[in-house]
């Protein structure tokens, strides 16, 4: 059975992230898909673990991830 994408914009993922992660703060994302939420915990300094069947998807997102400057406002992993 496959399961459908569900797009969401990554400015709406980093509200919800910033909102609901402390700084620095941990995100588990168990369908990862083309990496937005990876993408938007990069750019408000949340670290990312992510998680995905398909092999393609998961190297779009490894680079969709590394592309962002790493750890936005000066925050650490």
């Amino acid at each position: 059975m496959a399961i459908p994408p569900t797009e969401k914009p990554s400015s709406l993922i980093e509200i919800l992230i910033r909102t609901s992660c402390p700084q620095s703060g941990l995100v588990g994302d168990w369908f990862a898909g083309s990496g937005t939420a990876g993408e938007a915990c990069r750019l408000s300094g949340r670290r990312y673990l992510g998680c995905g069947i398909d092999a393609g998807m998961a190297e779009l997102a490894r680079v969709r991830i590394a592309s962002v400057l790493p750890f936005a406002e000066g925050a650490q992993p």
